[in-house]
């Protein structure tokens, strides 16, 4: 029996030293699962302020973006009017040349063959300069929208955004962030 005993009291020595061994493991674990909770609020306080960088430098690009769009418009807005006056003015000369044709025709009234095959030839050069001039015109109207523009706008934001999660994914790899790059390339798709 009391051999039985001394056994037992070998046997709870070791229990006692696993146990302890086991305790300070746990302490060990415990402090290093402190020390990633801390890196971790540290690195997710460092990418909110990336991210807020990043809308703030967007919304900057925005509003010099809009400032330049309005600039262009105002500069074709003045072209436009520029070409309706020199238009205006074409269309005086040809009113002055009607009107000049129009006398013509009072004076060739005896010649009528000769001057009908003229004026053919002469109605025939203006209706071609006319045709280039609306076709220049039809050209004018297909410059893009501001619509399409601003589309245009957002599709290359869009792409600029995707290609900075990229780098910062590829940086936070570099710098042996492997599972938070995970996680932003997973947010990015």
């Amino acid at each position: 029996m009391e051999s039985r005993i001394a056994t037992l009291e070998v046997d709870m020595k070791y229990v006692r030293r696993d146990l302890d061994e086991v305790r300070d493991d746990v302490r060990v674990i415990r402090d290093r699962v402190g020390s990633i909770e801390t890196t971790l609020a540290g690195m997710s306080a460092r990418a909110e302020a990336g991210f807020e960088a990043v809308d703030t430098r967007f919304e900057s690009m925005e509003s010099r973006l809009d400032a330049k769009f309005d600039t262009v418009d105002a500069k074709f807005e003045a072209k436009f009017e520029a070409m309706d006056a020199k238009f205006d003015a074409m269309d005086a000369k040809f009113d002055a040349m009607d009107a000049k044709f129009d006398a013509m025709d009072a004076k060739f009234d005896g010649s009528e063959s000769r001057s009908d095959a003229k004026f053919k030839g002469l109605d025939d050069k203006f209706e071609a300069k006319f045709e280039a001039i609306m076709a220049k015109l039809e050209k004018l109207d297909a410059f893009p929208t501001k619509l399409q523009l601003s589309l245009w706008f957002g599709g290359a934001m869009l792409f600029f955004l995707s290609c900075t999660v990229a780098i910062i994914a590829v940086l936070l790899r570099m710098m042996g962030h492997t599972d938070l790059a995970n996680v932003v390339e997973a947010v990015r798709g």
